[in-house]
């Protein structure tokens, strides 16, 4: 039978068969695919004999999950890693003026000088950073709490900051400005 691979996201119904062990009927279900189209896509990807293969390494070596898992792991963390570094590619190339304008919400009334776009990024780098090392098998990353100090703190301190600035009457969009341009 003939199928058209367009119509569906081959590798996560390979997932999800590799996850039922080449069940065809729970893989339809979890992808919410006809089971015809799952035995198809099975019998055109050669997918019995991936999980023949992957069933071999499992019986030789015990903790194959775990570093299949890993792999998987390090990979969609690496992915996601490069998207956030085309945003900061992008951001980098602003200068300190343009870059201020562009974090700056206009309406009627007010300007108002807004981290939050900043904030976001570093925690989605931070949160690849921890997938990656989780994924490598690094505990550096876990000891945070032996340190006192959690990565996130940053984040936190770069916004406590500016509310103080306005807190006290100094123009935050001007702190940044000069900070960028001394």
């Amino acid at each position: 039978m003939e199928i058209n691979k367009n119509h569906f996201d081959v590798a996560q119904v390979f997932q999800a068969y590799l996850q039922f062990n080449g069940d065809v009927v729970k893989t339809s279900v979890a992808c919410e695919i006809a089971p015809e189209d799952v035995t198809a896509l099975a019998v055109s990807e050669r997918w019995e004999s991936k999980l023949a293969d992957l069933r071999s390494i499992q019986e030789a070596t015990p903790d194959a999950q775990v570093q299949i898992n890993r792999a998987i792991n390090y990979v969609q963390a690496h992915r996601a890693r490069s998207v956030l570094d085309k945003v900061l590619t992008e951001l980098g190339k602003k200068d300190g003026a343009a870059l201020v304008d562009f974090l700056t919400v206009k309406t009627e009334k007010v300007s108002e000088f807004k981290s939050r776009a900043l904030t976001d990024l570093v925690k989605a780098m931070e949160a690849c950073q921890q997938m990656t090392a989780r994924a490598l098998g690094d505990s550096g990353a876990d000891n945070r709490e032996e340190k006192g100090k959690a990565g996130s703190s940053v984040a936190l301190t770069v916004m406590r900051a500016m509310s103080a600035a306005d807190n006290l009457g100094v123009d935050s969009v001007e702190v940044v400005k000069r900070q960028l341009n001394p």
